[in-house]
Formats: C-alpha cells, sequence, structure tokens
C-alpha cells in the first residue's frame, strides 16, 4: 500500500480502460482523477498533481498535442498509455517531454511499477542529496545541483537521461546491462521491453555527441552499454 496519497490523473476516452486503471491506482493506494479527454483534463495540471498517465487516442485533442500543452504548464511526470509500438513513435513521445510508456495491453503489475518508478524519480529530483560530482574525460556530472557540463559547455538532460547517466558515470569503466540499469533507474524489474533503455540512451548519445562532438557510449552486444576508454576518444 501507498503510504502517501500522491493524485495521479488519468486522461483516457475508453471508459472501461479508464475505470480499469483507476481501479488499479485506488487498490494501491493512490488519489486518481478520471478524465476522459485532454481538454477535461488540462485545467488540473497547474494543480496539486504528481503524475498524468496520458493516452494518445483521444477525441478533441490528440495526445501529443495533449502533451505538448502540459509541458507547457507543468514538469509533471507523464506516462503515455498507448497501442503505438514502433521506435520512432516512442523517441517521439520521449523527446516531447514524456516521462516513460506502457504499450497497450497492458498488465496491473507493469502499470504501477512504472507508477511507483516514476514517482520515486520525482522524488529523488526534488530532494537534495549529498552533493556528488562525477568526471569521465571532460564530462562532468553534479548530482547536486542536477547539472552536466562538457568542458564549459553546458547539457540540457530530461530527469530520466541524467539518472541513466549518472549511474553510467558512478562507475565509468564498467559495462552496464539493460538489468541493472532498469534496477537503478527505473527501481523496478526488467520488463523485456529493450525499447525504454533504447530510445533513453539513443537520446542521450544523441545529447552528449552535440556537446563533445564524440560518440562517448558504446553497446556491447547482447549485455548493455559502456562508455568508450578516454584513451580512444578523438
Amino acid at each position: 500500500m501507498n503510504t502517501k496519497q500522491s493524485v495521479i490523473l488519468v486522461i483516457e476516452d475508453d471508459k472501461e480502460i479508464n475505470d480499469l486503471l483507476t481501479a488499479f491506482l485506488k487498490e494501491d493506494g493512490f488519489s486518481v482523477i478520471q478524465a476522459m479527454n485532454g481538454l477535461e483534463g488540462l485545467p488540473y495540471i497547474t494543480g496539486e498533481l504528481d503524475l498524468v498517465l496520458l493516452d494518445l487516442m483521444l477525441p478533441r485533442m490528440p495526445g501529443e498535442q495533449v502533451l505538448e500543452e502540459i509541458r507547457k504548464l507543468s514538469a509533471v511526470p507523464v506516462i503515455i498509455i498507448s497501442g503505438k509500438v514502433s521506435l520512432s513513435d516512442k523517441v517521439d513521445l520521449l523527446n516531447s517531454g514524456a516521462d516513460d510508456y506502457i504499450t497497450k495491453p497492458f498488465q496491473r503489475k507493469e502499470v504501477l511499477a512504472r507508477v511507483r518508478a516514476a514517482l520515486r524519480r520525482e522524488s529523488l529530483y526534488r530532494s537534495k542529496p549529498q552533493k556528488q560530482q562525477y568526471k569521465y574525460a571532460s564530462l562532468s556530472l553534479d548530482e547536486a545541483s542536477h547539472e552536466v557540463y562538457w568542458g564549459d559547455t553546458p547539457i540540457n538532460l530530461t530527469q530520466t537521461e541524467f539518472a541513466v547517466l549518472n549511474t553510467m558515470m558512478k562507475a565509468p569503466h564498467e559495462v552496464h546491462s539493460r538489468d541493472d540499469l532498469y534496477a537503478k533507474v527505473w527501481n523496478t524489474n526488467y520488463f523485456g521491453d529493450d525499447n525504454a533503455i533504447t530510445v533513453h540512451i539513443s537520446r542521450l548519445r544523441q545529447k552528449l555527441k552535440l556537446a563533445s562532438g564524440m560518440d562517448l557510449i558504446e553497446t556491447v552486444w547482447g549485455i548493455g552499454y559502456k562508455f568508450k576508454k578516454e584513451e580512444s576518444l578523438c
């Protein structure tokens, strides 16, 4: 049972699915607000809200546009729930500000695990940890300020991208498996969906390369990811 009654907004036009998600969440101790479309849900964004579950195939305003409007108003975590499964769709959503996604049809266990993980990431992001700084080559990360730099160039990361990079920079010479990243970043078990990790690593690589001019992360096929040896960077 969740001790803190976090408030979750469910925006889903299918009443049966909306009610099912609401039942899952309430059984786990969350307070739930139900909305049948984006226009109905958007007024709640600036209120006391901890997380949004957002469908894409919505009437009146598509979910992609609802996500854009949410990001204009708030940094509240948003988890997409959709039948769209292509990697390009997921990349576009994450680049637009989504924090995670769940593919339909979904299971209660996965919904609750991803909701809890998103709320934990948000809590950690807002907390003030003891100051820890990590370096790899000219890349520096500050846990306390949540700042990342390549030399003097700042790199803007999402909360999840920051968490992935933070995990890797704590052990820059190790290979980080998908299981390890799920456990440390998502704070949950690995659900066998490589796309979630692939998308965040891909986006992180792009941002690091834009700042440094180099590919800093390499894939160890069948295992996970690691930083390239510093002496190989050029």
